[in-house]
């Protein structure tokens, strides 16, 4: 289980490498966990596993997470190998729970077509509790701020992944997307089996994208209210979503393959353009 932990560990450093520049060993472990724990949320998530048995393992993580905050001793080799990185940590409960709590509800009722109000909730669920984590692990203690940031780039974030992996989501039976921006482009089928294949999808992924660009508005807005470094390491942490972003947008919204990809030339120029940009 170490193994898996180190595994974990090791994807998470290769996506937040230039975001944890610099930082103590303790703040880069903290966050490494963070992203480990979603990580482990999203592998149950998509397993081969029936639906009882994947709830049965999302239950037994929420008895992991209870314990840790009651300063019990964890039951699970991976649990106490995770959890002993946030010790001494101002870490939300709250915001471990909600990965946990909308895991259970796809589960229960796999996402179709989202009302408005439930598509913000997966932003937030998926992306949003990781980034007021992530806050507080680089020392943000205004809790304001923290929500405020958190919205807009949870947001911003997680609609970029949203219109990436529309097609691999189509085909395992899901579809993200808010029924207005459906409607708006004339679809009205809930299948995502027909939706993905409707000629009017891009009209639809142009709206979703339209609110994405103004949540990264927003999102820069709120980061250049931070402290330099702190400023610094947002910027390379959100930077390469807003490229692929940016190459989805540019390519025009019919294109849904192949996905964006960032080289590691682009990426080493993302990281200079956040660290040194004014």
């Amino acid at each position: 289980m170490d193994e898996l932990i180190k595994k974990l560990f090791k994807n998470s450093e290769e996506m937040l490498s230039g975001c944890l520049y610099m930082m103590s060993a303790k703040k880069r472990h903290a966050i490494y966990g963070i992203c480990a724990f979603a990580e482990i949320i999203d592998d149950i998530l998509n397993s081969k596993q029936t639906t009882s048995k994947k709830i049965e393992l999302l239950d037994a993580w929420q008895q992991e997470i209870e314990k840790f905050y009651n300063h019990a001793k964890l039951r699970s080799l991976a649990g106490r190998a995770l959890f002993k990185n946030f010790a001494g940590l101002n870490l939300v409960k709250e915001d471990f729970l909600v990965f946990i709590d909308n895991g259970r509800q796809e589960l229960l009722n796999p996402p179709q077509v989202l009302s408005a109000n439930k598509y913000n909730q997966s932003c937030d669920s998926k992306s949003g509790a990781f980034i007021r984590q992530l806050l507080r692990v680089l020392g943000c203690h205004n809790e304001e701020k923290i929500a405020k940031l958190s919205d807009c780039l949870g947001k911003a974030l997680q609609t970029t992944v949203y219109l990436r992996d529309v097609k691999e989501d189509a085909a395992d039976g899901k579809i993200y997307m808010p029924k207005d921006c459906l409607q708006k482009a004339g679809i009205s089928s809930t299948k995502p089996s027909e939706i993905i294949v409707d000629n009017n999808l891009k009209l639809a992924r142009s709206e979703l994208g339209k609110f994405a660009s103004f949540n990264y508005t927003e999102a820069f807005t709120e980061i250049n209210s931070f402290d330099k470094k702190t400023s610094q390491r947002l910027k390379a942490f959100f930077y390469p979503y807003k490229y692929c972003f940016d190459v989805m947008e540019k390519r025009g919204w019919e294109i849904i393959t192949p996905k964006p990809r960032i080289t590691a030339f682009t990426k080493v120029w993302l990281l200079i353009k956040a660290y040194t940009e004014k």
